[in-house]
């Protein structure tokens, strides 16, 4: 998981990276930024209507352009990111209810947000606000986060008449008080339905929830200042030059309720506070944020636009709630899984296997986890901990660096095909990577015997049923004496090594030999050799001990001698290369046989390069790495002949 992780954070580095170029080839190619401040006067009336319906500011009967720009510049600044955010449209689908229950759990117990509904008592009764302007309504409502929905009382007739829903009608849920549970009442529009109308009745119903400052004393006493057991709440100021309130502001103060209060107060009143010394920055104040570590200026820094969804953002990045924090731990956690589908080998359905699998293991780890932290923070012990955390968070969320990943979010979001085609192409480069590797690995890698045996051969060397040929007394006691125990001691005496045989290889035409020589001819000769001795001492040794041995007269006198389990005393007589299997390979390092190479045997006879096995038997691997039958052991019966 920790290396899903890296890898995830590689993946959004190189996202920002890929942004901070993007941007700079824009600033080469038109000279402009995202963020660059603009005077409204230099903008179209439509431009400035598009930008008061995105600040949701009343423009009804302004006509001339000077005023529709004293306007936009009464709510706050323009810079060039919010006028291509408010070009674009965004469709949304209202919720249609199912029934009362529905409605309850939707509306009243959402204790974060505003709902319009409009209540159908009967089909065939004449509808106040026509499909069209209800659609029109749906898009003007829905930028400042107000939720809509349709109520058709035919499927839950006792649920309308225990609300007095008698009529067709349009209601707006909104919770009463600044709390994070407090009860959401439902008021009732009784105007003629005219968009603007409704428009304003949402706007006036939601604005008695941002708090008048009008005196100075008030400002300092229960804004700027705190009492050391006051909760850490976030307090935002908007100085405002005009009476009304913008609604995506008086919306945002729906969507926090207990963590962040929303004020509005004049510039008098706030040059005559303490919050004006406080004040880093005071050219064309509009909003500021108080906490209880500094006090700043909202609206000059990226991603810091006059508008619902970017103050929104903005906000929960200092002060989450705790259902923020679990949606982005759940995505965080789902996005490691994708990974799975690269770091997997095997076929396309085993990838989609493992990653579904992956998918359903994290996510239950991640229930598991948060069920766990939520049980410990119960503990008030550890719940005092919860306000360092919150000072953590809001420290690091006006950073810089904080801000252009909030811009870099947004833009990411409105170009999703950028955010798929690079993760595409990530998977690819670290499947073919890992595919490689893992390619090398297998290939480096001299001798793996699990490769090539089951689990069955680690308790039984040979099977049974290979020795299907040998009579039942030679069976029974290869079975209940020879048969290599696992349990065997990890420390063996090595003194059997220096009288293994060893022997040169010959090549030899088989067209050109007969039966009776192809002992001699093939193996010609063997030697033994100490297992101290130096290479001149070898040579030497090998030259003086030269023995001709006749093929048959040896196998008579392996055939006579006594088994027993010292294998000093049963292999030492004779053992003629002739006896060992012939190969032309060693499997330990996989080589061919070379004409004068020399080869060693075991008592199983298999042979293998003298310096290959060497090395593995004085590892401690006192076995053959073909059979698996001891090398100190000799065998009573060749059980490898056919």
């Amino acid at each position: 998981m920790w290396f899903k992780l890296v890898l995830l954070l590689i993946y959004v580095a190189v996202l920002f990276i890929l942004a901070r170029l993007l941007e700079a080839v824009s600033w080469v190619e038109t000279g402009v930024l995202s963020h660059r401040l603009l005077d409204p006067m230099t903008l179209s009336v439509l431009k400035l209507k598009t930008l008061l319906e995105q600040r949701g500011v009343s423009y009804e009967g302004v006509v001339e352009k000077h005023e529709l720009s004293e306007l936009v510049d009464a709510t706050g600044l323009v810079t060039e990111g919010e006028v291509t955010d408010a070009a674009m449209e965004e469709s949304t689908t209202p919720t249609n209810f199912t029934g009362g229950s529905h409605f309850l759990e939707q509306v009243e117990d959402a204790k974060d947000s505003v709902w319009l509904v409009r209540i159908l008592t009967k089909q065939w009764e004449f509808k106040p606000l026509s499909d069209a302007s209800w659609s029109a309504l749906i898009n003007k409502v829905t930028k400042f986060g107000v939720r809509v929905g349709n109520f058709n009382c035919k499927t839950d007739y006792r649920f309308c008449h225990w609300k007095n829903w008698d009529s067709t009608r349009l209601i707006l849920g909104l919770p009463q008080k600044f709390q994070s549970k407090s009860q959401v009442q439902l008021y009732t529009y009784t105007g003629n339905y005219k968009l603007f109308s409704i428009s304003n009745w949402i706007k006036d119903t939601v604005n008695h929830k941002v708090l008048t400052i009008k005196d100075p004393l008030e400002l300092n006493k229960n804004w700027i200042s705190y009492k050391p057991s006051e909760d850490p709440e976030i307090r935002i100021i908007m100085v405002s030059k005009q009476t009304q309130v913008p609604l995506f502001y008086s919306a945002l103060s729906v969507r926090f309720p207990g963590r962040i209060r929303f004020g509005v107060t004049s510039r008098e009143v706030l040059v005559k506070s303490n919050a004006w010394k406080l004040l880093p920055e005071r050219d064309n104040l509009a909003y500021f944020i108080i906490t209880k570590e500094k006090v700043f200026k909202y609206g000059t820094r990226p991603s810091e636009s006059i508008s619902f969804k970017s103050m929104e953002t903005y906000l929960k990045c200092l002060y989450p709630s705790l259902n923020d924090v679990f949606i982005l731990t759940l995505f965080i956690c789902n996005s490691l899984t994708i990974f799975e589908i690269s770091l997997v080998q095997g076929s396309f359905i085993k990838r989609i296997v493992m990653l579904l699998f992956c998918a359903i293991k994290y996510n239950i780890i991640h229930i598991l986890v948060w069920m766990g932290l939520l049980t410990l923070f119960q503990i008030p012990f550890l719940a005092d901990f919860i306000p360092y955390g919150l000072k953590l968070i809001r420290l690091l969320g006006v950073t810089d660096t904080m801000a252009l990943v909030r811009a870099d979010f947004k833009f990411y979001s409105h170009h999703m095909i950028i955010v798929e085609v690079w993760l595409g192409l990530y998977l690819l480069a670290l499947g073919v990577g890992f595919y490689k590797k893992s390619t090398e690995e297998d290939s480096n890698q001299d001798w793996n015997f699990a490769r090539f045996r089951t689990l069955e051969h680690l308790f039984y060397p040979l099977h049974p049923r290979s020795l299907s040929h040998l009579d039942r007394n030679a069976f029974l006691e290869w079975n209940q004496q020879e048969i290599p125990s696992l349990w065997m001691a990890a420390h063996m005496s090595s003194e059997y090594i220096k009288y293994l045989p060893t022997w040169p290889y010959t090549k030899v035409d088989p067209n050109n030999v007969t039966p009776e020589q192809t002992c001699t001819s093939h193996h010609s000769k063997y030697t033994i050799f100490e297992q101290d001795n130096t290479p001149t001492d070898r040579h030497t040794k090998e030259r003086d001990n030269v023995t001709h041995l006749d093929s048959s007269s040896c196998i008579q006198n392996l055939r006579s001698e006594t088994l027993t389990q010292n294998y000093d005393r049963s292999l030492r007589p004779c053992l003629t290369p002739g006896d060992f299997l012939e190969c032309s390979q060693c499997v330990v390092c996989l080589e061919d046989y070379e004409a004068g190479v020399l080869l060693c045997g075991l008592p199983c006879k298999h042979s293998f390069h003298q310096r290959c096995i060497l090395t593995w038997l004085q590892r401690d691997n006192h076995y053959c790495p073909v059979c698996r039958w001891p090398s100190n052991k000799q065998m009573p019966i060749h059980v490898h002949s056919e």
